[in-house]
Order: structure tokens, then C-alpha cells, then sequence
């Protein structure tokens, strides 16, 4: 009796001494019970701890059959294509309405650069002139027009040429009582008439005093006195390798 309280008060003191004693904690870590394994005389119970670190990771699988397809749903489908052609025909829209939008900024810079340059705006045409500083010929007075777009001009009635005439006789330079420029015009000889770069007649010509001259003078240009008084104006015949103040330029405005 007294042997059988002894061992009973002997575990109670070793279960105490697990929980406080022996692990130094406040309380007792939890317990799992594993396995019985019996000996010869008494069973034994195994403790299970915390377990260990994931090992690492196995070899992938070989890959398993590939299933048979699923049912399509046709309507979903076509209503997909609907709404894929729609949206990229609308944005092909915006696009061109962009590129419009472009062109047109473009041609209103254009347009504004060419008013710019314009001494005198007529009939949907930009024309000005052009003074160098140094004497030109026919193609000198030709290849200054073309580098800003433009060509040696015409005149197309009797109202243009009184425009230009006044432009001229602005822009003269104060060393000179005079001023004469290149036009595009050319003089028919046999006619004795002036015909534009077109090669139409001229619809309007007023000629210089006493001219124009019978011998071979094939261009035409326009001269002017710096004095409003003076009747000293009008078109010349003149050959194209004589040199004159400038030329007068003509660029259409579309």
C-alpha cells in the first residue's frame, strides 16, 4: 500500500519537474500522444516533438493527357468579332480625323507663312518682290522666286498692273530715280504682243514709251520712275541676260 502511493507521488514529481523544473517556462508546452509500443512487461508511450523543415521540392511529373475541348459558345463568339470590328473601325475613324486635323494645322501654317510673305494678294494669287541688293538676270530673278516656292509673275489686267506698279515704285531704292524688274511675261515679236507663262496672250499690256522694239528682245519687264509724276512706266522688251533691280514673283495661294 505504502509502495504503491510512493510510485503514484514519483510521477506526480516528474511531471513537475517536465513542466517547471526541467523546460525553465511558466507553463507546461503541450503534449501529443503517440503511439503505444509494447514491451515485454509495460507499455511505453512515445512523445511527438514540433516537426522538422519542409524538404525540398520533388521532380515535376510527367504531363497528364490533354482533355477533349469544351463546347463554343457560337453567339458569344460572333458578338466578341461584332464588338472587335466595330471598336477598330472607330478608331481607324479617329485617326483620319486626327490626319485631317493635322493637315489642316498644316496648310493654316502654310497658308499663314505664304500671307506673310505676300506684298499683294489677287485673284486667289500671293505675289511679291524680290530685291537683292545686286542686279539679276532672267534665270537668277527665276531661281530667287522658285526658292521660296514661286515664279517670275504675270500681270492680268489693268487694275493688277496698277497695284504693282505702286509696289514697285514703293521699294525703289532712294539712290535711284528709276526702278526695273523681271516679270514671267514673254514678248511674241511677230505679234508684237506679250503672252504669260502660260503661254496664253496677256490679257492686259501697257507698254514703256517706244517700245516694244522689232529686234529679238524676248522677256518683258516693268519699269517705273520713283516720281508719280512722271509718265516714264510701263513694260519693256529686254533680252534675258540683262540685269535688272529684281524680279516679281507670283505664288498661287491653294
Amino acid at each position: 500500500m505504502m509502495m504503491g502511493r510512493f510510485c503514484g507521488s514519483f510521477v506526480i514529481l516528474m511531471l513537475a519537474s517536465y513542466c517547471l523544473g526541467i523546460s525553465n517556462r511558466m507553463i507546461c508546452e503541450p503534449v501529443q500522444l503517440g503511439s503505444h509500443e509494447q514491451s515485454e512487461d509495460t507499455a511505453q508511450i512515445i512523445l511527438q516533438g514540433r516537426p522538422g523543415k519542409r524538404g525540398a521540392v520533388g521532380p515535376t511529373g510527367s504531363r497528364g493527357p490533354r482533355g477533349s475541348p469544351g463546347p463554343v459558345n457560337e453567339e458569344a463568339l460572333a458578338n466578341l468579332k461584332q464588338a472587335w470590328t466595330e471598336g477598330r473601325s472607330t478608331t481607324e475613324d479617329e485617326l483620319d480625323q486626327i490626319r485631317r486635323r493635322l493637315t489642316l494645322i498644316e496648310e493654316n501654317y502654310i497658308r499663314k507663312e505664304l500671307l506673310e510673305l505676300c506684298d499683294i494678294i489677287y485673284e486667289e494669287k500671293c505675289f511679291f518682290l524680290l530685291m537683292p541688293g545686286s542686279r539679276v538676270n532672267v534665270p537668277e530673278a527665276e531661281s530667287a522666286c522658285a526658292r521660296l516656292g514661286g515664279h517670275l509673275g504675270n500681270i492680268y489686267d489693268r487694275e493688277h498692273y496698277q497695284k504693282v506698279e505702286t509696289l514697285i515704285r514703293s521699294k525703289s531704292p532712294t539712290a535711284h530715280t528709276y526702278n526695273h524688274i523681271w516679270t514671267g511675261m514673254t514678248i511674241d515679236v511677230q505679234a508684237r504682243r506679250i503672252k504669260l507663262t502660260n503661254s496664253q496672250w496677256a490679257p492686259y499690256q501697257k507698254w514703256y514709251p517706244n517700245r516694244p522694239y522689232t529686234q529679238a528682245l524676248n522677256h518683258v519687264g516693268i519699269h517705273t520712275d520713283y516720281s508719280t509724276a512722271s509718265s516714264g512706266a510701263g513694260m519693256f522688251d529686254e533680252r534675258e541676260t540683262a540685269k535688272l533691280l529684281g524680279g516679281f514673283c507670283e505664288k498661287a495661294l491653294n
